[in-house]
């Protein structure tokens, strides 16, 4: 077995920077040049370790630290393009050069975890994830349109969810969901609807949202999200607000049948915390207008906090407003409740329409 050291395998990603950067057509200014150079190291530095890492204990490492450190450099050093002396920072280089450093980490991995070969040539940082067309992809064809779904959601005792805001069902529950795939970017927005609450439950302090009837009327939340791509070979990437926190999620495909989903909470970000994975989903499309989705959720600090299991059939765009509306009548949910509460349960501020209106 060939061994690598770590001062050998940083020697091989610096180089690799040293190399790239100064023929960087972005690079404005020697100050410009610094900063690339720094954002693109702290995602360097992460790989250096990991692989370090995998020598030692002779396994794959972990790498969604280091891809939170690269999600954060994409989608959050825009703000910081604006420096003391008035020059305009491009941020392509640092984005260039993250994606650029995991290809070579992927291609040098077997050599890293103990094959005899180095890859003769390193992969071209070539590709422009902007100008990706998702729809070359078959998972991202099955997974285009409009869904409709029978849903159950578990806490983390196993038993159907119970949520301290929201007083409404969650053990039989329906979503309407749109995926809109357009170029290298896909857009949801989803509609779930839930049953009424027990009659038993209905002395607890909060017991309805809105104008209904405890007992009587279920309710519908929205909920919404937008991903672009973030590699050439169908991946995403985007930012999703709960709760006043905003946080990454990332999506992998895995042939044409199987997506996986991230939610976490990236390295750097500006509340203090530390990395952390929110939620791990798995779906599986096989093919026949139909997908399951199953999750896991991480409460932060205190492990995992709950469970779904999803069931779906894609429909006509006529199918998806006609079941809506029979899924309203079948839980007695006012016209004033719909579309009228976000996904905390908080109000929307907005229409169906608009909610819809890609």
């Amino acid at each position: 077995m060939i061994k690598i050291s770590f001062a050998h395998l940083s020697a091989f990603f610096f180089s690799i920077l040293l190399s790239i950067l100064p023929t960087s057509t972005y690079a404005e200014s020697n100050y410009c040049a610094a900063k690339q150079l720094a954002k693109a190291g702290s995602y360097f530095e992460c790989l250096a370790h990991r692989a370090a890492f995998s020598l030692v204990a002779g396994i794959d490492p972990d790498m969604y630290e280091c891809e939170s450190i690269s999600a954060f450099i994409s989608g959050t050093v825009i703000a910081e393009t604006l420096y003391g002396d008035g020059t305009v920072c491009s941020t392509e280089p640092q984005t260039e050069l993250t994606n650029y450093l995991k290809d070579a980490y992927d291609e040098s991995g077997n050599y890293i975890l103990g094959a005899t070969n180095l890859p003769n040539t390193l992969p071209s940082p070539g590709c422009v994830p902007s100008e990706t067309n998702l729809l070359d992809f078959e998972a991202w064809q099955r997974e285009a349109g409009y869904w409709v779904g029978e849903y159950t959601f578990l806490g983390a005792d196993g038993d159907p969810y119970k949520s301290a805001s929201w007083p409404y069902l969650y053990d039989h529950y329906k979503g309407f969901i749109y995926l809109n795939v357009d170029g290298d970017s896909i857009a949801q927005r989803n509609i779930f609807l839930y049953p009424a609450q027990t009659e038993d439950a209905c002395d607890s302090e909060i017991n309805v949202i809105g104008d209904g009837t405890c007992g009587i009327n279920g309710n519908e939340k929205l909920f919404s999200a937008d991903q672009s791509a973030s590699d050439c070979k169908g991946g995403l990437a985007g930012p999703y607000t709960t709760f006043g926190i905003s946080v990454d999620t990332r999506t992998k495909l895995i042939g044409e049948d199987t997506v996986v989903y991230q939610v976490a909470i990236p390295a750097g970000n500006p509340y203090g915390l530390p990395p952390m994975l929110l939620q791990n989903q798995l779906t599986t499309l096989p093919g026949n207008n139909s997908r399951v989705r199953t999750a896991q959720g991480f409460a932060p600090f205190s492990g995992p906090s709950y469970a779904s299991f999803y069931r779906e059939k894609k429909v006509s765009k006529e199918e998806f407003f006609e079941m809506l509306n029979t899924a309203r009548e079948q839980y007695n949910i006012l016209p004033s409740d719909e579309c009228a509460w976000d996904n905390n349960g908080a109000p929307s501020n907005t229409s169906c329409e608009e909610h819809f209106d890609l």
